[in-house]
């Protein structure tokens, strides 16, 4: 399988969400938080903490613009305690958008009742079919297989791994540039909650799997290239890991191109809490500034390293997002819960 980008919600606030290329409706607590209540988190047996974010009624959220593929999957963990009356504009509960043709494939919802709704599949922005009733009130995995890449979009929906409408078309034009977005609904304050979202390049992947997303902070330096000061301590990893906060960083003064650091996470199966059976893929988030300097990420397994695509960095005061992803271990073979993730940034211009 081909996982292209991953994320699970943690603690942090809208506003720092902004900054690290989501775009929120509002930066306000008042409509997004975090959440980590027993019955507000997608979790599973033996799972470490988890987190949410809730959204309020009416309220968007779009992924950062280097989350979006034109094919494949996107697929995201969602529950609402309430359904809001509302029926209107805002509410599509997942959408793949198309930045150039302003238009998507998604999945719109409609009130029925206080605990339930049923969802219409759009492609291309034109109604094809319509769900049965869906409890809005337990934790569901939505995944949206879709098309967007020539003048032929497609688009199904899937629910806890079943499909819930057939597949469809429309005739459009190719999709250069996007986001994923979804809309709280829930009437009570922050009720919707939103666990994570995954995306898969290939509409050959099995995208409708239930998958859980789970984060792994790094714990330990391994290497660096130029001279990388920490903004607290003297530990590099010790200032990217959760909450992520824009005042706790890794600096270098005076870089230089091919300037890196390298950082050990736990092996997968501490990360998981479990020795996972199943290991779609294993992506690397990297959040950096620096005007003018293009960099990309990489992810590896202690052996070898699979590079992410490079980036422009955004200057001080917001951070771009770069990744790198493998469905497998660079070095060959599947992910295994012993295997130790290695996640590295480097600078390609100065």
């Amino acid at each position: 399988m081909s996982v292209s980008w991953a994320w699970p919600f943690g603690n942090e606030s809208a506003a720092v969400l902004q900054s690290l290329g989501w775009i929120p409706s509002t930066i306000s607590a008042t409509y997004f938080a975090p959440k980590n209540g027993a019955a507000e988190v997608f979790s599973y047996t033996g799972s470490p903490a988890r987190w949410s974010l809730g959204i309020a009624p009416g309220q968007y959220i779009y992924t950062p613009s280097d989350s979006y593929v034109n094919k494949g999957w996107v697929t995201m963990a969602h529950r609402a305690t309430t359904v809001s009356a509302q029926n209107g504009g805002f509410l599509s509960l997942l959408n793949a958008y198309s930045s150039n043709n302003l238009k998507g494939v998604y999945a719109y919802r409609t009130y029925v009742s206080v605990g339930s709704f049923v969802l219409d599949l759009y492609v291309d922005n034109v109604f094809k079919e319509r769900t049965t009733l869906i409890d809005a009130r337990q934790w569901h995995y939505y995944a949206l297989k879709y098309d967007q890449s020539g003048a032929t979009w497609s688009g199904q929906l899937y629910i806890d791994g079943v499909a819930v409408t057939a597949s469809y078309t429309d005739a459009s034009a190719a999709s250069t540039a996007g986001f994923y977005f979804t809309y709280g609904f829930s009437s009570g304050t922050r009720e919707t909650s939103l666990a994570q979202f995954i995306v898969y390049d290939d509409l050959a992947d099995a995208g409708e799997k239930v998958r859980w997303v789970t984060r792994g902070n790094p714990t330990s330096d391994v290497s660096e290239v130029g001279v990388w000061t920490p903004s607290t301590g003297v530990d590099n990893y010790a200032v990217v890991d959760d909450p992520l906060v824009l005042t706790d960083y890794t600096d270098e003064p005076t870089p230089n191109i091919a300037d890196n650091q390298v950082l050990d996470c736990p092996d997968i199966a501490t990360i998981c809490g479990i020795t996972p059976a199943n290991i779609d893929g294993v992506v690397a988030l990297v959040f950096a500034a620096g005007a003018g300097h293009t960099a990309h990420a990489a992810i590896g397994d202690g052996t070898s390293f699979v590079n992410g695509a490079v980036k422009t960095v955004p200057a001080a005061g917001s951070a771009g997002a770069l990744h790198a992803s493998s469905a497998l271990k660079p070095s060959g073979g599947a992910w295994a819960g012993t295997t130790v993730p290695r996640l590295k940034y480097e600078l390609d211009t100065v």
